[in-house]
């Protein structure tokens, strides 16, 4: 999580207080590949609407 992911938490459901972290963050690249097919897609709009 990143202060500015917090903010946009903050502002978007009016919920939360300061958010201080103790340590760096250290980001790691991956190689990952995820196969999506129209069954997830259809799953995902009918769990966006929820």
């Amino acid at each position: 999580m990143t202060n500015d992911s917090f903010n946009e938490h903050r502002r978007r459901t009016g919920k939360g207080g300061d958010f201080i972290a103790f340590s760096t963050v250290k980001r790691v690249p991956v190689s990952i590949l995820v196969h999506l097919g129209s069954i997830d897609f259809d799953e995902y709009l009918g769990r966006k609407g929820k």
